[in-house]
């Protein structure tokens, strides 16, 4: 949710999990042919040109219209030769084919051993793919890392270079040209376009497909309308039962909603006056958008029926949102001034508990996949937090320090209950689990299910870097505990009692039905969609060592770990 400026050091703004099952278990490779080579070399020259400068855009695109007539036109093949810079740009290209093995390209004279190389690039339905958007030395790119849990191993699997520096990844499950399953990320950047990578497809030279227009200091030609955003695209949500739908919120102050089987824009919301920093579907009701902004608003309606509309205001900033696995009618959202609010959609403005989560911004959170009620809290202080949210009220589980600055990204894996990223500025992405806490698998153990009751032991980093707990007090378990209970007693008080703002659900039959709006105007509504349509009132602000997987002859060339 925060927006993350562009720097020289290594930064982590966007991370993202894939489930296992979902990757090829033997990713293809690209290979160019000579005449997608010459395509590419001259869709570079145009990409350059532009770049330098932004108003010969709309030049080169009346110089597309007018070679129409001759398709081989544009790619300027009779002057090709004559270019002085052409021989670097096609170097370049050239050097992206990919043969699927060395014994395929004649300028290896030493050919790799076949099994270690397959082993390099399988995905076994037990990995997870793991997404890390990460800028360093304003070079950005995505590192797709294998994570097997059962092994406790992490190894890089591919590096795919942006375009810019990236604010938001989102796994999806859908390809316009394939009905079945799909692999794919989308990325949003500080440009105005919304990139679609295949990740079944190892050292792509380019995205899959591009959303939106590119941003252009003249304004279109009358007649033409501008498609997609016109800034950064902060934040990305992906609708799982409406594969087709990704809604994306940008610097622009609106929110759209994308159609990926044909790359269209079907609606675009203003439903903030500032910038849109977190969007989310509801995985209950598909069609309801909850949306969050630097407006300090949120809202939440129908994309049917955008005219109803849900607010809640908040003290500061919105820096996350999401909603709570279990209870459909709830969201969370997060702010600027350390706060995470409980908020119930059957009523606007209605908030049902607010806690005191951290000193700064609480500029990341998640929600355990599998254990319901695990909600993980992160701020820029170095410390996340372990709440219970599944009751009325909030517990305060487990507190931890860790060597990450300035959190951007936090997320539990799909297929376990308590893994998770971390990742923000240096030293890297880190994987923790939180079980390790003794205070959290007592607050769990009657969610768990048996195979899930220990903690992982070897939890795997990036940086192989140790683990941030002190080493002396784990050595100690008794003095752990002892420890725990003290903090958890202390902090659960602050939490949950004496908080302004803090009340029960209240009379649902007060509650305004979004449904009857809705049916009244003949639009269908599914039962479990729930409209707020009351005026929005303010959210009272309460008082104040792991091992990385060895690998036999690695390729030279991979990408590294961060």
């Amino acid at each position: 949710g925060a927006h993350v400026p562009p720097c020289t050091m290594s930064v982590i703004a966007a991370a993202t999990w894939v489930k296992r099952g979902a990757a090829k278990e033997h990713p293809d490779k690209v290979e160019l042919s000579k005449e997608e080579l010459q395509e590419l070399i001259a869709s570079a020259r145009k990409n350059l040109k532009i770049a330098e400068n932004p108003d010969a855009e709309e030049e080169s695109l009346d110089e597309e219209q007018g070679a129409e007539a001759d398709p081989l036109a544009r790619y300027n093949l009779d002057t090709y030769d004559e270019e002085e810079d052409n021989a670097m740009l096609g170097a370049g290209l050239a050097g992206l084919t990919v043969h699927a093995s060395n014994d395929d390209d004649p300028y290896v004279t030493i050919k790799d051993d076949a099994d270690e190389d397959i082993d390099d690039n399988t995905v076994t339905d037990k990995d997870n793919l793991i997404v890390v958007a990460q800028t360093e030395d304003n070079l950005s790119r995505l590192e797709v890392h294998i994570y097997n849990e059962e092994e406790g191993d992490l190894y890089p699997h591919q590096e795919i270079l942006l375009s810019s520096f990236p604010l938001c990844v989102e796994w999806l499950d859908f390809d316009a040209g394939n009905p079945g399953s799909a692999n794919f990320v989308a990325v949003g950047t500080m440009n105005p376009q919304i990139e679609l990578w295949d990740l079944d497809v190892i050292d792509a030279p380019e995205a899959a497909n591009l959303l939106g227009d590119k941003k252009s200091k003249k304004k279109g030609k009358k007649g033409k309308a501008r498609r997609g955003h016109s800034a950064e695209v902060m934040a990305l949500s992906w609708n799982q039962s409406r594969r087709n739908f990704l809604a994306s919120g940008s610097a622009d102050t609106t929110v759209r909603l994308w159609d990926l089987s044909t790359g269209d824009d079907l609606r675009v919301f203003q439903m903030h006056k500032d910038k849109v920093a977190a969007v989310k579907w509801n995985p209950a009701a598909p069609e309801v958008l909850l949306t969050g902004s630097f407006d300090r608003e949120a809202a939440v309606f129908d994309v049917r029926a955008p005219e109803a509309v849900g607010r809640w205001k908040f003290d500061s900033d919105v820096e996350c949102l999401l909603w709570h696995r279990g209870l459909p009618h709830v969201f969370l959202a997060s702010t600027e001034a350390g706060l995470v609010v409980a908020c119930d959609t059957r009523r606007s403005g209605h908030v049902l508990y607010t806690i005191n989560a951290h000193d700064g911004p609480v500029s990341a959170m998640a929600m355990s996949n599998v254990v319901d009620g695990c909600l993980v809290t992160a701020s820029n202080d170095e410390t996340i937090k372990v709440w219970d949210v599944q009751g009325e009220q909030p517990a305060f589980v487990h507190s931890r320090g860790i060597e990450v600055s300035n959190i951007f990204t936090l997320g539990f894996s799909p297929d376990s209950p308590f893994i998770a990223h971390v990742g923000g500025a240096a030293p890297g992405l880190r994987l923790i689990d939180v079980s390790e806490a003794n205070s959290v698998r007592r607050q769990f153990q009657d969610r768990m299910k048996q195979e899930w009751a220990e903690p992982k032991k070897d939890m795997t980093t990036l940086t192989n870097l140790p683990h941030d707990y002190d080493e002396a007090l784990m050595d100690d378990l008794s003095d752990v505990e002892d420890w725990e209970e003290e903090l958890m007693e202390a902090e659960g008080q602050h939490a949950g009692k004496g908080k302004a703002g803090a009340s029960k659900t209240g009379d649902d039959d007060e509650a305004e039905d979004w449904d009857s709006i809705l049916e009244g105007e003949g639009i269908p509504v599914a039962a479990a969609s729930k409209a707020p349509v009351n005026t929005a009132s303010d959210a009272s602000r309460p008082a104040a060592s792991s091992k990385s997987k060895k690998k036999k002859n690695k390729k030279k060339g991979k990408g590294k770990a961060a």
